[in-house]
């Protein structure tokens, strides 16, 4: 397993930036490049799948189905630094 990396609030908004726009394009494929290739996916309805072209194919499940015509926001409001 790779170590982790840390992450800038910018690498963090653009991240969901993606995916919200893929999901809003109802691109499932793109939605699972935010995963890795031996990642994991439990959606809300609780089925599970493991690996990014799994992922893609749930993905293009809920969004041609319970999912379809749904929009994905993502709004960020930082107020300050932590220390």
């Amino acid at each position: 397993m790779e170590a982790a990396t840390a992450l800038s609030r910018t690498d963090v908004q653009t991240a969901l930036s993606r995916v919200c726009d893929s999901w809003n394009a109802g691109d499932p494929n793109s939605l699972a490049e935010s995963y890795a290739d031996d990642g994991r996916l439990i959606d809300p309805l609780g089925v599970s799948s493991r690996g990014r072209d799994a992922i893609a194919a749930r993905f293009g499940e809920i969004l041609g189905g319970p999912a379809a015509g749904s929009a994905a926001l993502y709004y960020s409001h930082f107020s300050g630094a932590r220390r």
